[in-house]
């Protein structure tokens, strides 16, 4: 529910928008006056406190003043992006809000009670007189903050009953997907390669043939092919690794190898390569039933965003918005 919240009130304004309300801002939003209007969502105002309000939220309660006189570029374009979001979520709030209202979907002020005195408990331990002062700290009186909350809970629980509780996800259309996207459901397998390396330039073809057969010779005697290696390369390693990341020479090599086998002699560039395939882990391949949950989840979020989508382009030609100063 929350990041149907989040999506909904981040969905785009329009450049035109956007940039309208760009031009609204002073040198910055600590040197505009609280009550500036900044937008005008049908006769609904928001105002610069609304904005900075928002923005510290969008900061995670960052210190915005500090962003905000900090001089250097990049936390200008910070500060910039941040308003901008502010301003689009606030919008788009309001628009959420009218709508609610003019369906008349109604909070209980009794549930806004609840959500009030939990706040008292968390942040204050319950004293009442000690959680008007956080409030008067933040700028609010206490009747501001219930207006607050009844806002964002009818948002929240208006697109919830909108969009949420009304996505339906059938089994078949579960079922359709999975077997349309094999790939996502599948996990490729790995190798652990032991490699050997002869450089090409210090070892002529007579002497490679002979060090790579000392090495054969020595592995089907059952011995180690890393020591085997070490004593006849300039190189070696041992990792494991998928098939997929590999230089194609190389995976063409071990390609339909089994573990405890060897590949043919290759070359790249100037080095030459001798593989052991010393150990096969096989891909995996979720089934239907262990993927199921996972793809009816991103199906019905799919088609929560379509929905969003339509409602919010519905609400955006029926709303007035304007940038006053523009």
């Amino acid at each position: 529910m929350l990041l149907l919240l989040a999506a909904i009130l981040n969905v785009s304004l329009g450049l035109a928008t956007v940039a309208a309300a760009s031009e609204v801002r002073a040198s910055s939003p600590q040197d505009a006056p609280a009550d500036q209007i900044v937008a005008v969502v049908n006769d609904n105002v928001i105002t610069m406190a609304d904005v900075v309000g928002q923005m510290r939220v969008l900061s995670g309660g960052s210190d915005l003043a500090g962003l905000i006189s900090d001089e250097d570029a990049g936390e200008g374009q910070q500060v910039q992006r941040l308003y901008q979001e502010a301003i689009k979520q606030l919008i788009n709030e309001e628009m959420i809000y009218t709508e609610a209202q003019r369906r008349q979907f109604v909070i209980p002020s009794e549930y806004i009670e609840r959500q009030i005195g939990q706040e008292v408990g968390r942040y204050a331990g319950g004293d009442w007189q000690k959680y008007r002062e956080l409030l008067g700290e933040a700028g609010m009186t206490l009747d501001e903050r219930r207006e607050k909350l009844r806002r964002q809970i009818t948002v929240r629980q208006f697109l919830n009953s909108m969009i949420h509780q009304r996505v339906q996800i059938a089994p078949k259309q579960v079922l359709a997907y999975y077997e349309a996207n094999p790939e996502r459901f599948s996990t490729t397998g790995e190798v652990r390669m032991e490699v050997m390396v002869l450089s090409g330039s210090a070892h002529d073809e007579a002497a490679r043939s002979k060090r790579f057969a000392a090495v054969r010779d020595g592995v089907a005697q059952g011995r180690s092919f890393l020591e085997l290696a070490k004593q006849e390369g300039d190189a070696t390693e041992s990792s494991w690794r998928k098939p997929e990341e590999l230089p194609p020479a190389m995976r063409d090599a071990i390609a339909n190898l089994s573990a405890g086998q060897l590949a043919e002699p290759f070359a790249i560039g100037d080095n030459w390569f001798l593989i052991h395939v010393a150990e096969v882990k096989p891909g995996e391949t979720r089934t239907f039933e262990d993927a199921r949950e996972r793809i009816a989840a991103m199906l019905r979020a799919e088609e929560g965003q379509r929905r969003l989508n339509e409602l919010m382009e519905r609400l955006r030609r029926r709303t007035s918005i304007r940038f006053p100063g523009t």
